[in-house]
């Protein structure tokens, strides 16, 4: 099985409410299983960000490898309005979350020695790189898909995030 195949399977998968994908052929199979999301996790299913950013402050990979994204499945990242400030203290009324729309390891910057792709208090455009979501060696980009302010970052660099695990908290511009 090729790397786009499985590229391509990850990209139906995360596009779909499965929770386990088992593919076969011949003597070749891949498993794919979504996480159940943490309590208080954003679920998400409202495309907001598509892949295209990595994490500034760590190195991409354990294996020694880094210099950012390359193009790996794409699927989009998942924005829901920001719960009431009561609400383990995350969020506002004018606010939105993104949301994590696969399980991988976050990294805020292309590598190690790169500055971060945004910060908090950052205003971005759309199309601009969020973070980087590294699934089965593959760097996937977040990216804005609308003009924001980045209010918030929720994950530390080089974390595993499962699917629907908030990850940036922002305001449109």
């Amino acid at each position: 099985m090729e790397l786009d195949d499985i590229a391509r399977l990850i990209e139906l998968f995360d596009r779909s409410s499965l929770t386990e994908l088992r593919y076969r052929k011949a003597d070749e199979q891949v498993l794919i299983r979504r996480s159940p999301a943490e309590p208080g996790a954003v679920p998400g299913p409202a495309p907001s960000a598509r892949l295209g950013s990595a994490d500034p402050d760590a190195a991409i990979g354990g294996d020694g490898a880094s210099g950012g994204a390359s193009g790996g499945a794409s699927s989009g990242a998942h924005t829901q309005p920001a719960p009431d400030a009561g609400t383990r203290g995350q969020g506002r009324a004018d606010t939105e979350i993104i949301a994590s729309p696969m399980v991988g390891t976050f990294y805020r910057s292309p590598s190690l020695d790169a500055e971060p792709f945004v910060r908090e208090g950052q205003r971005v455009e759309k199309g601009h790189t969020l973070c980087i979501l590294e699934a089965m060696k593959l760097m996937n980009q977040i990216e804005a898909e609308f003009p924001c302010e980045i209010l918030r970052i929720f994950p530390a660099n080089a974390v595993l995030v499962e699917y629907g695990t908030p990850l940036f908290e922002v305001r449109r511009a």
